[in-house]
């Protein structure tokens, strides 16, 4: 269904090329989607690779949490950091980053679940946001692919 929303589409196809990247020449993926929600890129991630087993795990506010449990009983949901415990092939944080008050320090243990990274790409968002304090008003939303 197109919805003629050309930031969505992108955000999608961009999510899309990210996770063939990340899934190419394994049978596996295991992925940490932080600020997840009730786990909605788990399911774009099935569709755009139907033959890849997914260990997917959503990290989220508790009554988030919970009902994404309910919603999408193939996913793992945390609603601590626990979920920064362990090591990931793809981690992903969309738009859920900038809630964190210590957002620097998070940044480092979501890079922590991976092995040493560097800058691959960066993506352009057709998203501006306010964001009380910064210096611009909007700001701009970008994404960056780092890879092992």
């Amino acid at each position: 269904m197109l919805t003629g929303d050309a930031g969505a589409h992108n955000m999608l196809v961009t999510f899309a090329y990210v996770l063939a990247l990340a899934g190419r020449g394994r049978e596996r993926l295991s992925v940490l989607d932080w600020g997840g929600g009730f786990g909605h890129y788990h399911a774009l991630a099935r569709s755009v690779l139907p033959g890849l087993e997914l260990d997917w795990h959503v990290k989220e506010t508790p009554p988030v949490a919970a009902r994404g449990r309910e919603l999408n009983p193939e996913v793992t949901f945390s609603e601590d950091d626990s979920a920064l415990e362990r090591r990931y092939d793809l981690v992903v944080a969309s738009s859920s980053v900038q809630y964190a008050e210590a957002w620097r320090a998070l940044l480092e243990r979501l890079a922590g679940t991976a092995n040493p990274l560097s800058l691959a790409r960066e993506f352009l968002l057709d998203a501006r946001f306010s964001a009380a304090g910064a210096p611009e008003d909007p700001v701009d939303h970008r994404s960056f692919l780092f890879t092992r």
